[in-house]
């Protein structure tokens, strides 16, 4: 199988691989706004629109906060227009949203679920929000999970320094369509990572990560307790985690950093450690509806004495921020496991935030088996990747890089 995603310039996404304009935002409203904002990911409607939600600072009536923004756009994926805004209510800041359809079905109208990350303070939890109407209002729904353990936790810091503060990060959720559980309903499944334990009582010390899931029989309601999908691992922090599945066999895609200590000699002090922050991205896989997990990953992408460049040449020493779909190829009766993250050449995680970051791609087949890796031509620069395939057959890669979404489509 010889797949590659093919460049083909949308109308409306309008990217350019040269100059400034790789840098100017790729999606625009019907009155020529720029979509704004962080972290976009897209949900298909049964009407072909597609919702996109975006992380973004709200100000209204002298209120300032981080909030969610939905835009909705056509089958073409043109036409955005602001839509709503599912969650804003300072002094609680929100991120992450991450969107599911439940299709109508009997007296229940078409409903879209929406997990999202939300803290105050030193306190953060996952929320589950619903809208009845394709996205124009929404309403809380369920608490996923909450932690309020304000104990110091190493943290992504590059000298190791403790940080305040531990939390929980980038839900995904996941819907079951090909089958009901004994409720009768769609089995919603959600993986987030985590700081604390699965019991929400124990903070990790050392900069430790792990990812949980938790599942639901009434649709979103009432969730299960947390298990682990990556152990407990000392120095080793997992996170942004992807999900597919199909009845019981679930696969779960992660980013993975190394934050072992290193003696690091300098002037002044002369000796202090230093994390040795190796990134990889890996997958693990449960066949039994996510009670247990193979023991350690599958490695993905290393990028530990590998030679892989970005899309201008460049060599990749990080990676991360993997999200994941099944994917429909083109012209073919094929469907592939498309695994997208973030790469860049990173000498430091001090310089990260600095670094020109871009996305990369992963083929499987339903088996496992890889067939593709390469950069991404477009977006030319972005963090935070999404993949997402219209009904259409069209396939968008997105991101955001200074507060501008970015995308292009294949």
């Amino acid at each position: 199988m010889n797949f590659r995603f093919k460049q083909a310039c949308v109308i409306g996404l309008c990217y350019l691989l040269s100059g400034a304009n790789a840098l100017a935002c790729s999606l625009f409203t019907a009155k020529n706004e720029a979509i704004t904002g962080h972290y976009p990911r897209f949900v298909e409607l049964s009407n072909g629109s597609v919702l996109m939600s975006t992380d973004f600072v709200n100000t209204d009536a002298g209120r300032t906060g981080q909030a969610i923004r939905v835009y909705q756009g056509d089958k073409n994926l043109q036409n955005w227009q602001a839509l709503s805004i599912p969650a804003f209510a300072p002094p609680v800041s929100y991120s992450n949203a991450h969107m599911v359809v439940l299709r109508a079905k009997g007296s229940r109208p078409e409903t879209v679920l929406m997990a999202v990350r939300a803290w105050q303070g030193s306190t953060s939890w996952i929320d589950l929000l619903q809208s009845e109407d394709q996205g124009k209002t929404w309403k809380f729904r369920s608490q996923i999970f909450l932690e309020n353990l304000a104990d110091k936790t190493s943290g992504e810091s590059d000298n190791l320094e403790a940080q305040v503060d531990v939390g929980v990060y980038e839900p995904m959720l996941w819907v079951s369509h090909n089958g009901l559980n004994p409720n009768g309903n769609e089995t919603v499944a959600v993986v987030f990572a985590s700081e604390v334990s699965a019991n929400r009582n124990e903070p990790f010390a050392n900069g430790e990560q792990v990812i949980l899931m938790q599942k639901s029989s009434d649709l979103g309601l009432t969730w299960s307790g947390a298990t682990e999908v990556t152990p407990l691992t000392l120095h080793q922090r997992f996170g942004m985690p992807a999900i597919i599945g199909s009845g019981d066999t679930f696969v779960v895609f992660y980013e993975q950093v190394d934050l072992t200590p290193l003696p690091k000699y300098d002037w002044l002090p002369f000796y202090k450690k230093t994390a040795v922050w190796q990134w990889s991205i890996r997958g693990t896989v449960s066949q039994d509806g996510g009670k247990t997990w193979l023991p350690s990953g599958i490695m993905l992408f290393d990028t530990v004495g590998k030679k892989f460049t970005d899309n201008q040449g460049t060599a990749i020493t990080y990676s991360g921020a993997p999200t994941a779909a099944f994917l429909k190829i083109p012209n073919t009766n094929d469907t592939s496991i498309g695994v997208i993250f973030q790469v860049g050449n990173v000498p430091s995680f001090a310089e990260r935030s600095t670094a020109r970051i871009s996305l990369y791609y992963v083929g499987l087949d339903l088996t496992g088996k890889e067939f593709y890796r390469g950069a991404l031509p477009a977006p030319a620069a972005a963090w935070w990747a999404t993949v997402f395939q219209h009904s259409s057959g069209r396939i968008i890669a997105a991101g955001d890089l200074d507060n501008c979404i970015q995308a292009g489509a294949y």
